[in-house]
């Protein structure tokens, strides 16, 4: 293994705690994780949206122009976000609500909404899942998997399991068995250090970059130019590379593993 104390973060929309459908679907994955690998290195910590208080963005737009928000210091948020840039692998899970990801998942998703531009979760693996009863759990992956990207952590997988009616049902050993396996064995593969940008986020870091660029030039120029999320790249030694896949290798050297 790559990197010895991997941590994992499991955010789960759902406020019924541990007990809910989705934190349940969290832990398993996670104990057939250590049973198949033996991992002792890795910890999980699971937080479900009863443990937070996160105020709804109020859209001053003031995180754009500043890069943080001032609501971070009334509610929890600024404790998240360092739980966000601590972990190694973040689970983003939600309970599937009306046919969407939860409101509480969607309230914590709205406030990083400046991070979709900066994508400072570069290094960091995802996995995406959700439960439902019997429908619409592919529209709420389908969502999560678009926003992570955007952050900038690698979506190593992404899984709906339905508790009601559906082919693949939570409760039935049968039907789970091969998906924990499954995504067992990619999030050996993050543990390992080997992450993979999807196309997507390459387009997606190189689109931000050529912007940043321009930005950077005529803040030059223009002293009073708000170039905040520019400074942000420059911080995070974006610049400097010339795609998501070098800035990975990067951190992975600076983590004690070897290039690859």
């Amino acid at each position: 293994m790559r990197k010895k104390n991997f941590h994992i973060l499991a955010l789960v929309g759902s406020r019924k705690g541990k007990a809910s459908n989705t934190a349940s679907f969290c832990q398993m994955i996670f104990d057939a994780f250590k049973t198949e690998h033996n991992a002792s290195e890795v910890t999980m910590e699971l937080l479900t949206a009863d443990k937070w208080h996160i105020n709804p963005c109020v859209s001053c737009g003031y995180c754009f122009s500043a890069g943080s928000c001032p609501q971070d210091q009334l509610d929890h948020m600024e404790q998240l976000k360092k739980k966000l840039l601590s972990a190694d692998c973040i689970f983003f899970a939600s309970p599937v609500y009306a046919g969407a990801i939860s409101g509480d998942m969607k309230i914590l998703i709205d406030r990083l909404a400046y991070w979709l531009h900066t994508m400072p979760l570069i290094g960091k693996s995802s996995l995406l899942l959700s439960t439902a009863d019997s429908n619409h759990g592919d529209s709420a992956i389908s969502y999560m998997k678009e926003i992570v990207e955007k952050l900038g952590a690698v979506p190593l997988d992404f899984q709906n399991a339905f508790v009601g009616h559906g082919p693949i049902l939570l409760k039935q050993e049968k039907t789970m068995a091969p998906v924990l396996k499954r995504i067992a064995k990619e999030l050996s593969q993050a543990v390992a250090g080997n992450l993979t940008p999807t196309a997507a986020q390459e387009q997606y870091f190189k689109t931000q970059t050529h912007i940043y660029k321009t930005y950077w030039a005529l803040g030059e120029n223009y002293p009073g130019l708000c170039i905040s999320e520019a400074r942000i790249w420059e911080k995070q030694g974006y610049f400097a590379s010339s795609s998501m896949a070098e800035i990975i290798r990067k951190k992975t050297l600076r983590n004690g593993g070897k290039d690859v």
